[in-house]
């Protein structure tokens, strides 16, 4: 795991930008599977056969975009600013080390704040109204004309590749939110020598910043049977009101979740399924929009079937998230068995 899930999380993919995570993706799962592409839109589109007539097809979708920053302007001092790509707590950037990438390669930076030292009331009472544009990223430069030999308007950053192993169960990193789908998805297709069901993968672009690519699959795919993979939130710490959000654990397993935007008798069956293969799990109610993939594949284009499977982690959208191996494994093993008895 740790391998393959770092190479994947340490990618520098924002929303609008996958195309290194999909390389990479598309490289690591290629021996195992009969067909890849990539469509108008960035998707990224696997097929696996198998050789029975009157197969059933699965489809298994995760989106391969993280959150992060894009450049809108750089000061005559050489500090840049950004603009989030997807949803980030401004309040707490200070500090944060990012890392843009463009044709030349990568410039770290980091955003910069005044020291405690020379911080008034009045800017403490600013600071709940601040807007990312009062930001600076600090990437070392002391003129306009020098940083401009590093970076460019236009050019998209993500938080800084972390990855740590903590323990013998936990996995701290950037961008587990959705690396950790994607590394389960290549996980099964390497686990699944013979398949029982034809199985369509669909590694989706954009998703933090609208679901744009999941439209795109939702309205060319005509496969009933759908599977979307994501993380979800981990209420296992202090703050978090789990009377309001659900009591999730980190290390308790695979979450299943109930709602409009899942079909009852796909929850069902991966409810059936990991009683039968003793799979650790977790339910967790979503009322509503899902706010994933699952939502935009439930209600354009074709009519579908849609079940969702998540990963818990702690501390979505910051620098460093945190799940746990059992939860993976769990999850690994769930989606496995589910396509060969579908």
């Amino acid at each position: 795991m740790d391998s393959v899930l770092k190479q994947l999380s340490s990618s520098i993919s924002p929303s609008g930008f996958e195309g290194d995570v999909l390389s990479l993706f598309k490289e690591m799962v290629s021996p195992f599977v009969d067909t890849i592409r990539t469509d108008e839109m960035g998707n990224l589109i696997a097929q696996k056969n198998c050789n029975k007539q009157n197969a059933r097809t699965i489809l298994l979708v995760a989106h391969a975009d993280e959150v992060g920053f894009v450049i809108k302007r750089i000061d005559e001092r050489g500090f840049v600013y950004v603009t989030n790509i997807g949803g980030i707590h401004i309040d707490n950037l200070s500090g944060k080390i990012v890392v843009f990438s463009n044709e030349n390669g990568y410039t770290y930076g980091t955003f910069g704040e005044k020291p405690i030292h020379m911080t008034t009331h009045e800017d403490k009472a600013n600071k709940d109204r601040m807007h990312i544009s009062d930001l600076w990223v600090d990437i070392g430069c002391n003129s306009y004309s020098e940083a401009i030999k590093r970076v460019s308007i236009g050019d998209y950053a993500t938080f800084a590749p972390f990855f740590q192993l903590i323990g013998n169960d936990f996995v701290m990193a950037k961008a587990l939110d959705n690396r950790v789908s994607m590394y389960v998805i290549y996980e099964v297709l390497k686990q699944i020598e013979i398949a029982q069901n034809n199985v369509v993968v669909a590694i989706t672009v954009q998703e933090e910043i609208g679901r744009r690519g999941a439209m795109a699959i939702a309205n060319a795919m005509n496969i009933k049977n759908c599977i979307v993979l994501d993380v979800t939130h981990a209420t296992d710490y202090p703050t978090i009101n789990v009377n309001r959000y659900g009591d999730i654990k980190l290390g308790e397993g695979v979450v299943v979740p109930f709602g409009a935007n899942i079909n009852n008798e796909i929850q069902k069956r991966l409810i059936s399924i990991s009683n039968a293969h003793n799979i650790s799990y977790q339910r967790e109610v979503i009322p509503l929009d899902s706010r994933t993939d699952a939502a935009v594949l439930q209600n354009t284009g074709y009519n579908r079937y849609i079940g969702i499977i998540s990963v818990p982690i702690r501390y979505m959208h910051s620098s460093t998230e945190l799940a746990n191996k059992t939860d993976v494994n769990a999850a690994i093993k769930l989606v496995r068995n589910y396509i060969e008895t579908a």
